[in-house]
């Protein structure tokens, strides 16, 4: 009898225990699964290196990110074609990428798209060697750009057909990277212009500005944040936490109150020191105005990918809407978020 009763309260204690556990384990769970929600890492990277990537490098330094349950980190994936490349494989969620160079990859098939603009419209000045003194002076010249596709590139064309110039007819369109690599051949003979980011103007040394491209309505979409297709559509809460904290890294731009903290990463980022870093800063301010809500024009993305499609015939039939994708902006801006 002892022992049958002995044997009972043991099963029922031990019952009692495990029941115990397990509503208490229940918490963990769902604690673990917050803490996998809120430890959402993603990598974003930039098809350019200048004061456009500010928003996202600020986001990254101050949190903004995070704020939003992503952990990003920003890796230099070089020009467009090696970013899309990077994101197609997945080594980067998401990178700072001109339309055009997406409208190229989406034309081949890829799901990637262009989810937000930053500036509204391209920042470039127009930088010549001493001896050119008007833009038809270039006939017959060398003009560096980043790659085929690029920002840089499609500015580059518009611009110059506007003088009568172009590529393979009476001006040469040379391919050498990012803006201090353009300035450098500039500098050396190797081209007689190129243009770049404002915030450069200090590099140039000898050279002159011969024109601020950004009086210059052109109709041309600036550039912007493109996010891989998988994110889109696996990972919607971490594509939303890309937007919002990319948003709130241009509110902190033109937040005059945040200043301190930008001239700091335009020193951090793009080594502009001592008395430079007060005009690159004004510079960023002229660029960044009317850049929210961060919305691409189709309109302004139609005509690069107009211009694209001179020297890539696949995206002649593509629309601006294939392009770009709006509903996370869109819904932010329902919401109210600014």
């Amino acid at each position: 009898m002892f022992c049958r009763r002995t044997l009972a309260c043991f099963a029922l204690l031990t019952g009692l225990v495990l029941a115990a556990c397990g509503s208490a384990a229940q918490p963990a769970a769902s604690s673990s699964a917050q803490a996998s929600k809120a430890a959402l890492k993603l990598k974003l990277g930039a098809a350019a290196i200048n004061s456009s990537l500010l928003p996202i490098w600020l986001g990254v330094d101050q949190g903004l990110y995070a704020k939003y349950g992503a952990t990003v980190e920003f890796s230099p994936t070089g020009v467009g074609n090696t970013t899309i490349a990077a994101i197609q494989s997945g080594e980067i969620a998401g990178a700072y990428i001109n339309p055009s160079n997406v409208a190229e990859a989406v034309a081949a098939g890829s799901d990637i798209r262009s989810v937000m603009g930053f500036p509204t419209r391209p920042s470039y000045l127009l930088v010549v060697t001493p001896d050119i003194t008007k833009v038809e002076d270039l006939k017959g010249k060398a003009f560096a750009i980043a790659n085929p596709g690029g920002q840089a590139s499609v500015v580059a064309e518009v611009f110059l057909a506007e003088y009568g110039l172009k590529q393979g007819t009476n001006i040469s369109l040379i391919n050498l990277g990012t803006e201090p690599t353009r300035v450098q051949a500039v500098q050396s003979g190797q081209v007689q212009a190129t243009i770049i980011n404002p915030t450069f103007r200090d590099k140039i040394g000898s050279l002159k500005v011969l024109m601020d491209l950004r009086e210059r309505d052109m109709g041309l979409a600036g550039g912007g944040l493109a996010i891989s297709g998988s994110v889109l559509k696996s990972q919607p809460d971490g594509a939303e936490a890309l937007v919002k904290g990319t948003w709130e890294g241009i509110k902190l731009v033109l937040d005059r109150g945040q200043k301190d903290k930008v001239v700091q990463g335009l020193k951090k980022y793009l080594q502009i020191e001592g008395p430079a870093a007060e005009p690159a800063y004004e510079e960023m301010q002229k660029d960044f105005q009317g850049a929210l809500p961060p919305k691409l024009d189709p309109a302004g993305v139609a005509k690069s990918m107009d211009i694209l499609a001179q020297s890539n015939p696949s995206v002649k039939n593509l629309s601006a809407e294939k392009v770009i994708d709006s509903s996370i902006v869109d819904k932010l801006m329902a919401q109210g978020f600014k």
